[in-house]
């Protein structure tokens, strides 16, 4: 008599459908340039305070690579708030920053539930706030 096979349970990672791990399910998720106006937040609270060396490189790199506004970042949050996306995928789409839609599935699988249509309407909405921002 053959025993029934139970399915595995999918990998943690993100692919068609986004499976992080426990501790990370219920966490927001920042984009780069939200974690540099966090950090900035913090240092500005106690101008004697001295920060260790991994906070001063971890901010140092958000401010590189977060290149917008504090209103600019508000208005993109607002716009993909908007949206059927998890909190992963703004996150995601907000840092990498793809061009086309096909770029967008490969480095975000699960917006494979988007037809093509409303994820250029999307991306096409970024890249508007983007160049606005700048």
């Amino acid at each position: 008599e053959m025993e029934a096979q139970q399915a595995a349970p999918a990998p943690e990672g993100v692919g068609a459908v986004i499976n992080l791990p426990e501790e990370f399910r219920n966490a927001n998720c920042l984009s780069i340039a939200e974690v540099s106006f966090l950090l900035d937040g913090i240092r500005e609270r106690d101008a004697e305070w001295d920060p260790s060396e991994i906070f001063k490189k971890t901010q140092q790199y958000a401010q590189v690579f977060s290149q917008t506004t504090r209103v600019a970042s508000e208005e993109v949050r607002a716009l993909l708030n908007a949206r059927d996306l998890q909190e992963f995928e703004r996150a995601q789409l907000v840092n990498l920053a793809p061009e086309t839609t096909e770029e967008a599935k490969v480095l975000v699988p699960s917006l494979e539930r988007f037809d093509e249509d409303a994820l250029q309407q999307i991306l096409g909405d970024l890249a508007a706030l983007k160049r606005f921002a700048k």
